[in-house]
């Protein structure tokens, strides 16, 4: 793998350097950075690549993405919501800005954050309204607001869309 990861980047190298302008060679070469763990070149090339297109939403869940697998969250944050402005139903946005902010809130004990986690767990609750991991997620975030009935409607919500997975948990949560 790593050795068809070096070729592909000697490739990608090569045209980016006759090409300095074509956008898709630079994503691609950024996420052959990325798989390489090379985030600063990575997001590099994403810069390099966003700089003539600032209103692609693709391009910016990409340098999210990056920036979250380098460790830079906060950036990752502001890149993940600039894309989800430009495309408010793009479910990779919505899923890496609830994740990050769900994250953060869990170490944080911030109230602000959740309150920002439910936001997006919400958006994407209604875009994808069968995606029970989600659902979980969201019903966390209410009980950490200390939103009761949003949480137990959130629970039977789960139940009714898969009640083989949901009965047993939603059961344990419940304090049954």
């Amino acid at each position: 793998m790593c050795e068809h990861l070096s070729r592909a980047e000697q490739t990608l190298r090569a045209l980016v350097k006759t090409r300095p302008n074509h956008v898709e060679s630079r994503v691609l070469l950024a996420r052959v950075y990325a798989h390489l763990e090379e985030y600063d070149q990575a997001s590099a090339q994403l810069k390099k690549a966003v700089e003539p297109k600032q209103s692609d939403a693709q391009l910016r869940l990409n340098q999210g993405e990056v920036f979250y697998q380098a460790g830079r969250e906060l950036d990752a944050v502001t890149a993940l919501e600039t894309a989800h402005q430009l495309d408010p139903e793009s479910l990779r946005a919505l899923d890496g800005l609830a994740s990050i902010l769900f994250k953060h809130a869990k170490n944080q004990r911030s109230v602000a954050l959740w309150t920002r986690a439910r936001g997006y767990l919400e958006q994407y609750c209604a875009l994808s309204p069968t995606n029970v991991p989600k659902r979980w997620l969201l019903a966390d975030c209410y009980e950490r607001e200390g939103a009761q009935d949003k949480r137990l409607q959130t629970l039977r919500e789960i139940h009714k869309i898969a009640p083989e997975k949901g009965a047993t948990r939603i059961f344990r949560r419940l304090g049954g």
